[in-house]
């Protein structure tokens, strides 16, 4: 007969890894396996409206729990620098933004075998020309939209 599955509320895995339980970050007594790695996040739309307390404080947490772990893609018609008025509250949208930032910061870096801090060093010399981020090791590639199309399709 095969385990039966575990189902975790998005707390309960920061409650595990907190209570001094052996076997490890994201083991519980009498878990053999480690728990499975949630899959990426997609907060589709979002910024649509002002967040309430609740919802904002929610959010900051699936962030948290997330963070360095698995992706957070999240898409949205509001300019980024609108984002701290549609959170509400600057101390949680700083703490947000710095979640997102810092995800894609070390997402980026580990793909571009860089460390965070040479990566934001980049970043803050930016905006740079197709040839520089190349030379910058930021881009792999450059090409024109017929090439990309032969590449993609094989043709």
């Amino acid at each position: 007969m095969s385990p039966a599955p575990w189902r975790l509320s998005r707390t309960s895995s920061r409650r595990c890894r907190n209570s001094g339980l052996p076997g490890g970050a994201g083991r519980s007594a009498g878990l053999e396996r480690p728990l499975p790695r949630p899959p990426p996040l997609l907060l589709d739309v979002w910024a649509r409206d002002p967040l309430d307390t609740q919802p904002r404080h929610d959010l900051l947490e699936i962030l948290e729990d997330r963070y360095g772990r698995r992706s957070t893609i999240v898409t949205s018609q509001l300019p980024v620098a609108a984002w701290h008025e549609v959170i509400g509250n600057p101390i949680y949208a700083d703490a947000i933004l710095d979640r997102l930032y810092g995800q894609l910061l070390g997402g980026i870096a580990l793909e571009r075998g860089l460390t965070e801090v040479e990566l934001a060093e980049k970043i803050d010399r930016a905006p740079f020309l197709s040839q520089e981020a190349l030379a910058e090791g930021l881009i792999d590639e450059l090409m024109y939209y017929d090439e990309v199309r032969e590449t993609l399709t094989g043709a």
